[in-house]
């Protein structure tokens, strides 16, 4: 016996999985559109969406040009994304997402990772539990480069 389900042809009756990191470590730092920017075209990925121009992004969040561009560049630079050159003629580049889930360290890719035999530095109760009061006596948030320096 085989099972089939039939996929929604509208991508805005799906849903789309954005990781708790993003919510909790990118989003609450970043400037409002470029959260705009990073859902909307997240949502488009998951939907395995046509490709767009910097120009149909921002008319269907009512953006400028300038402010697409200044939020690739940002995300770039938060290691959220990677912008890809041409490699065709129709001068379309790649915005590859990267995957939040793959570091080991919040904040962190498995390149640059701090290994702690299979299981995340995180995931240790007493690692948590040290980050949480640091947080508690600083009254916000630990920033990437926090966690990197305790």
């Amino acid at each position: 016996m085989k099972f089939k389900r039939e996929k929604s042809r509208n991508y805005f009756l799906n849903d789309t999985p954005i990781p708790n990191v993003f919510l909790g470590e990118y989003m609450l730092r970043m400037p409002g559109d470029f959260v705009r920017v990073y859902l909307y075209t997240y949502m488009r990925t998951m939907a395995g969406d046509a490709p767009a121009t910097e120009e149909s992004i921002a008319r269907d969040l009512g953006l400028k040009v300038e402010d697409v561009l200044s939020a690739w560049a940002y995300l770039e630079q938060k290691r959220l994304i990677r912008r890809k050159v041409p490699s065709t003629k129709d001068g379309y580049y790649t915005i590859e997402f990267i995957d939040l889930k793959g570091g080991l360290f919040v904040g962190q890719r498995s390149s640059d990772a701090v290994h702690s035999g299979s299981a995340t530095v995180l995931e240790e109760k007493s690692v948590r539990t040290m980050f949480r009061r640091i947080e508690k006596a600083l009254g916000r948030p630990l920033s990437d480069k926090d966690y990197k320096t305790v």
